[in-house]
């Protein structure tokens, strides 16, 4: 924590929904023992909590066949994902080009007891 802000609580106030890495973990998270001491807010944002299984169905999220992006690709069409990432931009209101594009999946921290 910087200067007394909590950017993670931050992030996780504002955010549209926030996800985690298994349905198991987003259960997990909302308990004292492992919500790191934002159970309160993730218990508030309940239902926008989601968790993902870990792992990628390829038969759902291949780029090559994937009908809800508006460019497909793959290894040998790389150029078209600008289409894909204008939209992006376009969607949520970033600005064209304005830094790299990133997504993390991870989980809170450990604690230590």
């Amino acid at each position: 924590m910087l200067w007394g802000i909590g950017f993670l609580k931050a992030g996780v106030t504002l955010a549209d929904a926030v996800t985690t890495v298994s349905p198991t973990y987003a259960r997990e998270i909302l308990t004292e023992d492992l919500g790191m001491g934002l159970q309160g807010i993730l218990s508030a944002r309940r239902d926008n909590l989601i968790g993902i299984v870990n792992g990628i169905d390829m038969d759902v999220w291949n780029p090559e066949t994937d009908p809800y992006i508006p460019a497909n690709y793959d290894t040998r069409s790389l150029g078209r994902r600008a289409a894909n990432r204008a939209k992006l931009e376009e969607r949520f209101g970033v600005e064209e080009g304005s830094g790299p594009v990133m997504s993390v999946v991870s989980r809170l921290g450990t604690k230590i007891k």
